[in-house]
């Protein structure tokens, strides 16, 4: 699978998870935030690890990178203090939606305007090769591997 489409994948499984959590009962806001968690930080990890880092010294990406890393900051912000949050707090919802806002405006400014470049850039081989890695390395953050971010 291609970096890209993995991405894109992550994206909607975010999108999905967030989606849940704010329908969710109280019951079972605690394991729904982990998993949302787990998956945020371990895909922040590998873009910032694995894809980012082929782009950070090329002048026509330099500004959709930088806006990148920010985002990431804001995601990690924003989850942060959900995380911190009491499940059955009257603010619950509010964090929820707010982490939500973060990742909407990530996921578009990437996949409207990131992802279509770095297609244009890459051969179909190394957009593969790139998301073999990423694929691994996402599944070893999520089997209880060290965070590198």
């Amino acid at each position: 699978m291609k970096a890209t489409d993995l991405l894109r994948r992550q994206h909607a499984e975010a999108s999905q998870l967030l989606a849940k959590l704010l329908r969710a009962e109280v019951k079972d806001r605690g394991a729904l935030r982990a998993q949302l968690s787990r998956t945020l930080r371990a895909h922040a990890a590998t873009e910032e690890e694995l894809f980012y880092p082929r782009f950070e010294d090329k002048e026509e990406f330099e500004d959709l990178i930088a806006q990148s890393y920010d985002e990431h900051e804001e995601l990690k912000d924003a989850l942060a203090e959900l995380e911190s949050s009491e499940i059955d707090d009257e603010s619950f919802e509010e964090l929820v939606q707010g982490l939500e806002d973060v990742v909407e405006h990530h996921v578009f400014s990437e996949e409207n305007e990131l992802f279509p470049r770095v297609e244009d850039f890459w051969t179909n081989d190394i957009n593969q090769e790139i998301g073999r890695r990423m694929r691994e390395r996402f599944a070893e953050i999520l089997s209880g591997e060290e965070l590198r971010v």
